[in-house]
């Protein structure tokens, strides 16, 4: 077996959540479905930006709606580091416009709170 696939490098992800099962839950599914590595989870904003910034994870994955600050203020944040990280938007709003804005401030991907596993188109 050739050693660089013998132990791949797993994607580092940030959740940032302010729903605490809710992120536990998607922490979950990103490590035994995705094999994905959560290097952090933050439930605000600012918390979000210091682990993005300290962990520079391969992926932050951002709710909008947050109890401190906002995810598309966070969104922005993000887009103006010197090596910005993809970011993922996990929302439970679903009128378009939502995902427009997220995009235009520099997510790379829109999912719905109510998609299902699978299915969800980033």
């Amino acid at each position: 077996m050739n050693a660089a696939h013998a132990n791949p490098k797993r994607p580092r992800v940030v959740i940032v959540e302010d729903h605490a099962l809710f992120a536990d839950c998607l922490a979950v599914v990103l490590k035994t479905r995705l094999g994905m590595e959560v290097c952090g989870q933050a439930s605000d904003a600012r918390s979000g930006l210091r682990l993005a910034t300290e962990q520079r994870p391969d992926l932050v994955i951002v709710d909008l709606t947050l109890a401190e600050g906002h995810g598309l203020e966070l969104i922005k944040d993000l887009a103006v580091l010197e090596s910005p990280p993809p970011t993922l938007v996990v929302s439970g709003h679903e009128e378009d416009l939502y995902a427009e804005r997220c995009l235009d401030a520099g997510a790379h991907g829109y999912v719905r709170k109510t998609s299902e596993i699978g299915r969800a188109h980033v």
